[in-house]
């Protein structure tokens, strides 16, 4: 218990560190260990990135809220206004594009339009972070972002499988069947789970998390990742 209450501060003083004062996260290249020092650019962060550390904020601040109450409300308060520009105008909705030259191997640019906003991938993660959120403050503002988000991301479940909305530079919109890697499959469906606790059987959520369930399993058994 004591090694993951560490592991959990570790890591949210880290994420703490990557959002900037107004709200946007720094972006760096993932390049691997052993490179040298990692850069970071104010240029925001991919959406998908940014919304994992607002998630993990919230998840450590709900996690020390009994353990650690001064560090609780400080990753608490991070968490909300990452949570604040990711809902805001101010973040951009072009096409997301490195700031450097990133190295051989490294994802692509296009990778990161399926977490462009509204894209199925960017819905799942707004219930995903306001589900955290709500636990760890109560506020309904948050329910109420949830009630609004899933009728939308269940407007891309079609007979139970996943899809993602993949928008390009020149504006127009395809659709293709969800994939297993990356997770990003399974972070709709854990997205649909959230909103099932919180929301109960509303919108048909229970049949569809199973129909989801089970297209999930078949694809996962097919698939070589």
């Amino acid at each position: 218990k004591i090694l993951l209450k560490d592991e959990a501060e570790w890591a949210c003083d880290y994420l703490y560190k990557t959002i900037q004062e107004n709200g946007a996260m720094y972006n760096t290249l993932n390049a691997p260990f052993g490179w040298g020092a990692r850069e970071f650019y104010k240029s925001p962060a991919p959406s998908s990135a940014q919304w994992n550390a607002t998630s993990a904020l919230a998840l450590g601040a709900l996690y020390l809220k009994d353990k650690n109450e001064e560090k609780s409300k400080k990753y608490l308060e991070k968490a909300i206004l990452s949570w604040n520009y990711m809902m805001s105008d101010a973040r951009p909705s072009d096409t997301y594009r490195h700031p450097d030259k990133y190295p051989m191997g490294m994802d692509p640019d296009f990778f990161y339009d399926q977490c462009r906003r509204n894209s199925s991938a960017d819905l799942a993660y707004q219930i995903t972070c306001s589900s955290e959120l709500y636990r760890a403050t109560g506020d309904e503002k948050y329910l109420r972002i949830i009630e609004n988000v899933t009728p939308k991301l269940l407007s891309y479940v079609a007979g139970g499988e996943m899809s993602h909305e993949l928008v390009r530079d020149d504006d127009k919109t395809r659709l293709v069947t969800g994939s297993c890697s990356y997770c990003w499959q399974m972070g709709n469906l854990f997205a649909l789970c959230d909103a099932y606790e919180l929301l109960g059987a509303r919108f048909g959520l229970k049949e569809i998390i199973e129909k989801a369930l089970l297209s999930s399993v078949a694809l996962i058994d097919k698939s070589v990742w």
